[in-house]
């Protein structure tokens, strides 16, 4: 309960993850959760006191002791946000899955020195990672809605699990500056002739990102891509990762995928396991709702492909011992369409997807799956501010 109305609970209501911006290019953050916000409050009082209290007001002295304290709160503040701010790569290294080990430690053990050494690794690692025989390469595609589509060539397979991110670099462009992204597909492995060969436990070569355009790296590579012939264009390039990952759906008898937009990055790799272990009797989920909400039947593009390779998993090939096939994809278009266009995103005909116009209702959405519930039901969302409110609102 604690977790539920303090810990986790958003501010106000369900604004935690609305974000603030000031243009396009200036995002002021989101609104801290309750127990955050006590943190800030307490961080803030506590700078207020130690430079106000004990000031020989109406003295000489008095402009000098304020101006010396505001510069140490000043160096005494920019400490831990460094050491922090440091060790937040070094958190999603190690996956830590309590945020506050990271802290701790920064204040524990805040040795360069050892900083410096865990750099040193992710620098050998990157290396490793990227470069044999051939190097890494990546091929970039535009797609609408400043959309890029990056399948990243890698020399040495990885084995990729849903969920999880890379953080990638391209010299050519930002030098050695790195950005994360989810990783959506991995090209391999995509019926069940080999399933015996799963691929979340298969070493891969190509790994596939969405990149979405907006100022700095993604504007300027966006730029690259459009000058280039047929839109399309092919970089060196190096990936750290894969991180992250930790969560699992395979023990939910029911699973709700929410997405908004280039959110549906996150998801795809969850629901083709879900979808081919519910056919191979693999994982406990009886009943699989994926919901995308998208401003244009065109966006469907981006993962047309993909979402066709999922739909078709098992049909014909299932067992008489298999369960009952229950996905659906209910994709929901908030912005003007036409005919063609939402005959398309309905892939010919597919049973399991069903589009709808305007925005969806996740309290209807989620009673109806709650009634129709097979054992435990996880739900995930990943997509703006206002879609992630409103999923963990009634979530909770």
């Amino acid at each position: 309960m604690a977790r539920i109305l303090f810990l986790y609970a958003p501010l106000f209501r369900t604004r935690h993850h609305q974000e603030f911006r000031l243009s396009r290019a200036v995002n002021m953050g989101t609104l801290p959760s309750r127990a955050q916000a006590c943190v800030l409050i307490l961080i803030l009082a506590m700078n207020v006191a130690l430079c106000t209290v004990n000031i020989p007001y109406g003295t000489d002295r008095a402009a000098a002791v304020i101006q010396i304290r505001t510069g140490i709160m000043a160096t005494m503040n920019l400490i831990p946000l460094v050491l922090i701010a440091g060790y937040m790569r070094v958190a999603d290294c190690l996956e830590f899955k309590a945020g506050w080990d990271a802290v701790r430690l920064a204040f524990m053990d805040s040795s360069f020195i050892r900083a410096g050494l865990i750099r040193a690794a992710r620098i050998v690692t990157i290396l490793y990672r990227n470069v044999s025989r051939d190097q890494t390469t990546a091929d970039i595609e535009s797609l609408p809605d400043d959309l890029l589509k990056i399948a990243l060539n890698l020399p040495r397979p990885w084995i990729v699990t849903p969920g999880q991110h890379i953080y990638l670099y391209i010299p050519s462009i930002s030098l050695w500056t790195s950005h994360p992204f989810s990783i959506c597909w991995t090209d391999d492995f995509d019926s069940l002739a080999a399933e015996r060969e799963t691929p979340e436990t298969t070493p891969t070569n190509q790994i596939y990102i969405l990149m979405r355009r907006r100022t700095g790296f993604t504007d300027t590579l966006a730029r690259r891509v459009s000058g280039s012939v047929n839109q399309t264009l092919s970089v060196h390039a190096l990936v750290e990762g894969p991180y992250g990952g930790i969560h699992s759906l395979d023990s939910y008898g029911t699973v709700v995928l929410f997405a908004g937009g280039v959110g549906i990055t996150h998801h795809l790799l969850y629901l083709r396991r879900l979808v081919r272990g519910q056919v191979e009797g693999t994982v406990a989920a009886r009943r699989i709702t994926l919901v995308w909400v998208v401003r244009s039947p065109d966006y469907l593009e981006w993962v047309e492909e993909w979402i066709g390779s999922i739909v078709s998993i098992g049909k014909g090939k299932e067992r008489e011992s298999s369960p009952t096939r229950a996905l659906q994809i209910l994709i929901y278009v908030t912005g003007s369409y036409n005919a063609d266009g939402m005959e398309r995103i309905r892939l010919g005909g597919s049973e399991e997807i069903r589009v709808s116009t305007g925005r969806p209702s996740f309290e209807k959405l989620l009673a109806w799956e709650m009634s129709n519930q097979v054992g435990a039901m996880g739900v995930l969302c990943c997509g703006n501010g206002r879609l992630m409110g409103d999923g963990g609102g009634f979530c909770k």
